[in-house]
């Protein structure tokens, strides 16, 4: 049997066939039983036969789907069910011999019995262990009560139909065989409690083909199980009933919901979502199910204290007694379920105010965040709100960079500076979490040693560092020190790893919105300002110079005889001269000055506060500084360039950055015109000068 069990599990041909064949054992029982074709003695062997084959296969099959299981309690349930219905298809096989076989009536009670029995706690315990795991505590006790109200409807009208009677028809029984008759019921109400909880379990949005196809055919099974009960009350069971070909239909679905198992463990659902059959379900329906299921036992009361006052009873007879017992423990079932449902409401109440307010705090941290363009604004913006969020004065943000984790912002300085400073150089746990995807609570004392700026009451404070993730890599890292008192739970690391995640979001977006920012004012030859960018510069300055009177030049510079050196050197030698021009402008001036690429061979500059007398001295030395400086352009000969310049200056000059950069450029014209734009020969002292 495992090796066939194997085989299934490896060759889902072979199990799809299997399948094929049960199905069609199952159209032939319901012809045999429905359609009179063959006598009597015939239909019941090969009903019997069917059933045998049936329970055979659903066994084998719940062992391929436990041998092929990945977690040990589904490989455990499986193991339990491929149990029971082994002890059951004994059971039906010693039902055959007996009929079928042997053609004599079967004892009661006998050893098919004890094998029949043997079904239900084997099934039980399987169907408990695939119950949905991780529910509270709170959510199992108002499952198990909802199950036994339930179970306690179902076993209202089994008293009423089936046990009740059985117990006053005792009287040729033996002791074995009066708790047999009442252990079958019982022990189907068991199984009603136990598919009453897996239904009461299951995400409806996302049911399994094999949690749905086991409900159904254990449903199937117990109600084939009280139809034959009632039917041998009534004295009117026999050989070929009708109902036999039910418990066929029960092992089919039963083996259909162990070779879904069996799919489900041999390939993802992402591949197969047909293993997946929530979203076939009516979600209202099923919840309205849901919702009902517990006070059906309301009505199934009303029928048994219909019938009591219908019929003739004495007050305090044993019909009289069950159905006040019933009547009691249904109002205690009813009342303790309706009490932990209030629990269980002002739990989620509680939960959802929680989240609500954690919701809100990283939406204000958001919110914040959403306006910040620059990588500074970032840091300090998102500290601020994170600190406000947590209610505490204490916290920092490291950035990675080449040299590793830099300190980039403190709260408040006076005191997160030293603190975070120290941690930075010596706190393994700050380092470690810059480099993770999970956020980390310490102790301050136990961060780092030693920590001298720490008092006593400061060093028993924990600190919750974070990562600042962002497209699957961390920037650095966010800390935050609790406030006095607390101690970091669950959802305090939640909500800083989640405003950690914010803020390496919008740290990632402006740095990359600061370098298209860079790139788009920048010329990409030399890496100076472009035109544009300049001009919005030098407009800038002329708007802030109106109000405080600051004083500063623009120069306009072209170098003389570009064109020809272009044309003898090419446009790569030509860019190569250009580059090499720009980096002796920008070592040459000062930081606080702007320097940028105007078009081909001009530059222009905004010397800050420099006169005009001024400007022109320095434009002087920059002319003779490059005139004596060879440029290295590879493969050939150092080369000498020469500059002319015109000068403008805010606000003797003009007012506005057209008039400034219109008057320089004339001015650099009037310069090439006396030079003749030629490069002089000999030395650089020939060279245009400006017109003042």
């Amino acid at each position: 049997m495992e090796l066939m069990a194997l085989a299934l599990s490896r060759s889902p041909r072979f199990a799809t066939a299997l399948l094929v064949a049960l199905t069609s054992l199952v159209v032939g029982t319901f012809v045999i039983d429905y359609v009179p074709l063959l006598n009597e003695t015939i239909s019941s062997a090969l009903d019997n036969m069917g059933t045998v084959i049936a329970a055979l296969v659903t066994t084998l099959l719940c062992i391929a789907a436990a041998a092929s299981a990945a977690d040990r309690r589904t490989r455990d349930a499986w193991f339990l069910l491929s149990a029971a219905f082994a002890a059951c298809a004994i059971g039906e096989a010693l039902w055959f011999w007996y009929q079928s076989l042997a053609q004599v009536a079967m004892p009661f009670p006998s050893l098919a019995d004890f094998f029949y029995l043997a079904l239900y706690p084997f099934a039980f315990v399987g169907i408990m262990l695939l119950l949905k795991p991780g529910l509270t505590a709170m959510r199992q006790a108002v499952m198990v009560f909802d199950s036994l109200l339930f179970t306690l409807a179902v076993s209202g009208l089994a008293w009423q139909l089936i046990l009740a009677p059985t117990l006053a028809d005792t009287e040729d029984l033996s002791r074995l065989g009066v708790v047999l008759s009442v252990a079958y019921p019982s022990a189907d109400l068991l199984l009603v409690f136990g598919i009453a909880l897996l239904f009461l379990s299951w995400d409806l949005r996302n049911v399994r083909a094999p949690a749905l196809l086991l409900f159904a055919g254990i449903l199937v099974m117990v109600a084939a199980d009280l139809g034959f009960a009632w039917q041998v009350l009534q004295a009117e069971y026999d050989s070929s009933s009708l109902l036999d070909p039910w418990w066929t239909v029960s092992y089919v679905l039963l083996a259909l919901a162990a070779f879904a198992q069996l799919r489900s463990n041999s390939q993802t659902v992402a591949d197969h979502p047909e293993t997946r059959v929530g979203n076939g379900i009516d979600l209202r329906r099923a919840r309205i199910v849901r919702l009902l299921l517990p006070y059906l036992a309301l009505p199934a009361a009303g029928f048994l204290f219909t019938i009591h006052l219908v019929g003739d009873h004495a007050a305090m007879d044993p019909d009289a007694l069950v159905v006040f017992g019933y009547a009691l423990a249904l109002l205690v079932l009813v009342l303790t379920r309706q009490f932990l449902s209030l629990l269980e409401n002002d739990r989620l109440s509680r939960s959802l105010a929680a989240r609500t307010t954690e919701l809100d705090l990283l939406n204000r941290v958001a919110t914040g965040l959403s306006h910040c363009l620059q990588p500074d604004e970032v840091v300090t913006t998102g500290l601020d709100r994170a600190a406000e969020a947590l209610r505490t004065e204490l916290g920092a943000v490291w950035v990675k960079d080449k040299s590793g984790l830099k300190l980039m912002a403190t709260l408040p300085p006076a005191i997160g500076s030293p603190l975070f400073t120290h941690l930075t150089e010596h706190s393994a746990a700050v380092r470690a979490t810059a480099d993770s995807e999970s956020p980390l609570a310490v102790r301050l004392a136990d961060a780092a040693e030693p920590l001298d700026c720490l008092g006593h009451e400061l060093r028993q404070r924990v600190l919750v560092v974070a990562p600042l993730a962002a497209r699957g890599s961390t920037l650095g890292a966010l800390g935050l020190v609790l406030p006095p008192g607390e101690s970091a739970d669950a959802a305090t690391l939640q909500m800083v790893q989640a405003m950690g995640a914010q803020m390496g979001v919008a740290f990632g977006n402006a740095q990359q919105f600061e370098s298209a920012r860079y790139l788009s004012e920048r010329d990409s030859l030399t890496g100076l300002l472009n035109r544009r960018a300049f001009q919005a510069r030098l407009e800038d300055l002329c708007i802030a110079g109106e109000y405080g009177g600051s004083v500063f030049s623009v120069v306009m510079m072209d170098l003389d005889g570009f064109k020809a050196l272009n044309d003898t050197l090419g446009h790569q030698g030509g860019d190569e001269a250009l580059r090499q021009v720009a980096a002796h402008l920008r070592s040459s001036l000062r930081a606080t000055d702007i320097l940028g690429r105007y078009g081909g061979d001009e530059f222009v500059a905004v010397l800050q506060h420099t006169e005009s007398e001024d400007a022109i001295a320095l434009c002087e030395r920059l002319r003779n500084d490059l005139s004596d400086e060879r440029m290295l352009v590879p493969q050939r000969e150092p080369m000498r360039l020469w500059l002319s310049y015109g000068v403008a200056s805010f606000p003797a000059d003009g007012l506005r950055p057209d008039a400034l950069i219109g008057l320089a450029d004339r001015h650099l014209y009037a310069s090439k015109q006396r030079s003749g734009g030629q490069i002089p020969a000999g030395n650089s002292a020939g060279a245009a000068e400006s017109i003042a």
